[in-house]
């Protein structure tokens, strides 16, 4: 029978455990380094974990175990919203596992930060390493370091149903066609990123596969900001776009302000599509359509991949992306 800590606030500690289930700490620390215990001895220890609401401290468990529980996120941008559910549920997938999420931020465009980032880590005896948001400049820093952990890098992502597959950009853009569209201009993203192409291969197979047309295609830098310059700068009403196809949707809010400022109605004029599914997007002026990904299930499979690198089973879950139409697309006027 186990016993309860005289002091509930207090945490409980591997001895408060061995003596809630009358064995010796050293059979506590075996259970939890995962070495065989006879069957009764690991019932009793089981349920004095549960009553006491053990927690192990990781600094002692790498002690024990000689392993760390750590994992490293590199990550870019941490302020946009897609990125920050990535991570969320990367860091909810490790805990789960038992392991702490350490996020350090690496211009992706400078190899000397990622060098640096790389180098710093090594110091932390991490047990992995995620890379988000990854530039070809990182991703080539990465290779020309030698990197003794198991890493997850997201051009490795592109190779799975995920949240950078072409299929799912596709998915708006088809949308567009089904609507009657054939002229577009499209604001991408920084081309330097594995995301940002893909995006652009996605959207010009569509539409080279519907025999439309591609008046314009600008290089944004995935903010609001960059939406906006791309159309102000090269946007030609006279060439006929019918709609506008956004790599996310920072950059739509941009392009939406623009054609506001100069009396283009959406989605009667011209109409406007995005890509994340921010939640904002709902109360844009209109409310913008966009494909929606679960960015929070991409961090957990992200996360499970690097789990099963370093030998913990873990298994990922197909995500699907889903199409949002709202107020900012319609069939073009002369449809």
């Amino acid at each position: 029978m186990t016993r309860r800590l005289s002091d509930p606030k207090r945490r409980a500690t591997i001895y408060d455990v061995a003596r809630a289930a009358d064995v010796s700490h050293q059979t506590v620390a075996r259970f939890l380094r995962g070495e065989r215990v006879r069957e009764e001895t690991r019932e009793r220890v089981e349920a004095a974990l549960a009553e006491l609401k053990y927690q192990p401290n990781q600094s002692a468990k790498a002690l024990a175990t000689n392993r760390s529980f750590r994992i490293g996120a590199f990550v870019h941008m941490q302020a946009q919203w897609a990125l920050q559910a990535i991570m969320d549920g990367a860091a909810e997938e490790a805990r789960k596992a038992g392991y702490v999420l350490d996020l350090v931020a690496v211009d992706p465009h400078d190899p000397e930060s990622v060098s640096e980032a790389l180098k710093i880590m090594a110091q932390s005896s991490l047990a992995g390493v995620i890379v988000l948001a990854a530039a070809d400049a990182m991703l080539k820093a990465i290779d020309a370091n030698q990197v003794s952990v198991p890493v997850i890098v997201e051009r490795s992502a592109r190779k799975h149903k995920g949240r950078y597959s072409e299929p799912d950009f596709a998915l708006g853009v088809e949308h567009l066609v089904e609507l009657g569209h054939r002229r577009f201009f499209h604001v991408s993203g920084p081309l330097d990123w594995p995301a940002s192409r893909a995006r652009r291969k996605a959207f010009h197979g569509v539409v080279r596969d519907h025999d439309g047309v591609v008046v314009g295609d600008v290089e944004g830098d995935w903010s609001a900001e960059s939406g906006f310059r791309a159309m102000a700068e090269h946007f030609d009403r006279e060439a006929g776009a019918t709609a506008v196809v956004c790599a996310n949707d920072h950059m739509a809010l941009g392009v939406l302000n623009w054609l506001a400022g100069e009396g283009i109605t959406v989605p009667d004029e011209v109409s406007v599509l995005g890509f994340d599914g921010l939640p904002d997007g709902a109360f844009y002026l209109p409310p913008l359509t966009t494909v929606a990904v679960d960015d929070r299930a991409f961090g957990r499979n992200l996360m499970r991949r690097l789990l099963r690198q370093m030998g913990v089973k873990s298994q990922a879950v197909p995500t699907r992306a889903q199409l949002v139409v709202r107020g900012s697309t319609a069939p073009p006027a002369q449809a």
